[in-house]
């Protein structure tokens, strides 16, 4: 599991710093704070993050805002949020070329900010146009939804968003009305059954083996008879494989045989 990552850009620097800090304090990692497109643009391809914060309208700058986002998009397209205090039809729809996953009108309050981010990655992975609005207006029915992305997705957990890439997952444990997501360094729970988290992620390193379990194929390091067995924390944990997966667990597996 890994905090969120986020590029700002921000030409005022109180507004800036004032918007890093209550970032941070809603438990997201700023990776550059930034006033001018050439440093954002360096910023973005050497630390890969998982967000942008884009000021429009942005003093001192070779690109404003817009042309950041449409640089950026070239390279590896991500969720973009807009900051702005102009709202004008003309502004809006250039902005909405470059594919933004929200606009968030200044000035906004901490809570406004963790709404965004929020809608903006459900827009992102949905492929819904952002719109000028409240973001206190907006209502998550599921708090459990995930949002798969090549090989890591974005899963609500205690109540703000988390990476976990594909790689880390060693298992995941249907929990009644929840799942739990296992690693090496932490367990994950989010609002969604097990069948439910297949349809939404669904990967060709993780397979179900049981009604009860999914897991990293990657990780298995032997086969039992009824179980597969995976490390965890220098342990090794049996996982039961249900008598209508079998035939999974032979096409993901094949053996020698003896003839």
């Amino acid at each position: 599991m890994q905090k969120v990552k986020i590029l700002l850009v921000e030409d005022d620097v109180i507004i800036g710093a004032n918007l890093e800090a209550e970032l941070e304090e809603l438990g997201y990692v700023v990776t550059g704070n930034h006033t001018n497109s050439k440093e954002a643009i360096t910023s973005f391809k050497e630390d890969e993050p998982d967000l942008l914060f884009l000021d429009i309208d942005l003093e001192n700058s070779e690109l404003d805002g817009i042309q950041i986002a449409e640089e950026l998009n070239k390279i590896s397209p991500k969720p973009i949020i807009y900051l702005t205090s102009f709202t004008d039809e003309a502004t809006v729809k250039r902005a909405q070329k470059t594919k933004p996953a929200n606009f968030l009108v200044k000035p906004s309050t901490k809570s406004q900010k963790k709404m965004a981010i929020e809608l903006a990655i459900s827009n992102f992975f949905n492929n819904i146009p952002a719109k000028v609005e409240n973001p206190t207006s907006v209502h998550t029915e599921n708090p459990g939804y995930v949002f798969l992305y090549n090989n890591f997705f974005f899963v609500k957990h205690r109540g703000q968003f988390v990476r976990v890439d594909i790689d880390d997952i060693l298992w995941v444990k249907a929990d009644g009305g929840s799942v739990e997501i296992i690693t090496n360094k932490s367990k994950i729970i989010t609002f969604a059954n097990l069948s439910s988290f297949c349809r939404q992620v669904e990967h060709p390193n993780l397979i179900r083996i049981h009604r009860s379990y999914v897991i990293n194929k990657h990780k298995v390091i032997a086969l039992n008879n009824g179980s597969v067995v995976i490390v965890c924390k220098d342990k090794k944990e049996n996982i039961s494989i249900g008598p209508n997966y079998r035939p999974t667990i032979q096409e993901h597996f094949p053996m020698l045989r003896s003839d």
